[in-house]
C-alpha cells in the first residue's frame, strides 16, 4: 500500500504485535506507537480513510468490531479485510482481500470525503450502539423500571 500510494502518509497507531521492520523502512509509513485512548479522536480526525487490515485469525472471526464502530462514528471511508461481524455494516465499508486492499484504499482516497448525509447515517447508526443505548435495550427487554 505504501508503494501504491507514495504521496499518502500511512499512520499506524498502537502496540507492535509483530515484526514491522518492513513497514518502518517505508518513507510514508509513520509508526507512532500506543496513543492514550482519550487522544485517539484527535488523531483520527485527521484520517482520510480508516484502515482495518486484519489477519484472518480465530480472534477476528469472533471479534466485536469496536474499531469499526468508532470509525463509522467518525464519518470517513473505511477499508477492511473481510470478517464475519463486518456483514451488518457492509454498505458502509469496502471489504477488500489482501491482494486488492491497496487499490481499495487508493479508490477511497481518490473519492474523497463522504457526503454529509452518509456521515449522518453512520453516526445515527452508531448512536444505537452506545453503552447507554444498549443498556436501555437490555432494560426494556427485561422489563425493568
Amino acid at each position: 500500500m505504501a508503494r501504491r500510494l507514495p504521496e499518502a502518509s500511512v499512520v499506524v497507531l498502537g502496540p507492535k504485535q509483530m515484526d514491522i521492520s518492513a513497514l518502518d523502512a517505508a518513507p510514508n509509513i509513520h509508526y507512532l506507537g500506543p496513543i492514550p485512548y482519550p487522544e485517539l479522536p484527535s488523531y483520527a480526525a485527521e484520517f482520510d480513510v480508516g484502515l482495518m487490515p486484519w489477519l484472518q485469525t480465530e480472534w477476528i472471526e469472533r471479534c466485536n468490531p469496536i474499531k469499526l464502530k468508532e470509525y463509522l462514528a467518525l464519518g470517513f471511508p473505511i477499508v477492511s479485510t473481510p470478517f464475519p461481524e463486518l456483514e451488518p455494516y457492509h454498505e458502509f465499508v469496502t471489504a477488500a482481500s489482501p491482494s486488492t486492499f491497496a487499490d481499495a484504499v487508493a479508490d477511497a482516497v481518490e473519492a474523497g470525503a463522504l457526503p454529509a448525509a452518509d456521515v449522518a447515517r453512520r453516526r445515527e447508526l452508531m448512536g444505537e450502539s452506545t453503552w447507554d443505548a444498549i443498556g436501555a435495550q437490555v432494560k426494556a427487554a427485561l422489563k425493568l423500571p
